[in-house]
């Protein structure tokens, strides 16, 4: 069963995600449009087609932006194994017939 403070926040998420996509879609539709100016139609198709590419570029740079930023952002600690980090590293349980539980079997040598 989902707790009304986590239905809550989902629905949060949700509504503000609808309302960037909304906002981000109204940017690009700015962004591709040729302009008040009369064009005939060879004109307005290629102002048409510059406008949908720069749409298309800021897609673009605005994706590697994000990739940057989580990549730069969130690093990860490589240097540890997350089973030997101080943080995440638990006792393990003794094993032996006395604890009722079998040994993994010794790593051998080359």
């Amino acid at each position: 069963m989902i707790g009304t403070g986590t239905l809550a926040v989902v629905l949060l998420v949700f509504f503000v995600a609808g309302i960037g996509a909304a906002v981000g879609l109204a940017l690009l539709v700015l962004l591709a449009n040729p302009g008040p100016d009369l064009l005939d139609a060879e004109a307005l198709r290629i102002a048409t087609a510059d406008g949908i590419r720069t749409a298309v570029y800021a897609i673009a740079a605005t994706i590697a932006a994000a990739l940057v930023l989580v990549l730069t952002g969130y690093p990860r600690d490589r240097g540890t194994s997350p089973g030997t980090r101080p943080d995440t590293a638990r006792a393990l349980p003794p094993c032996g017939p006395s604890a009722g539980l079998t040994c993994p079997p010794a790593e051998q040598g080359p």
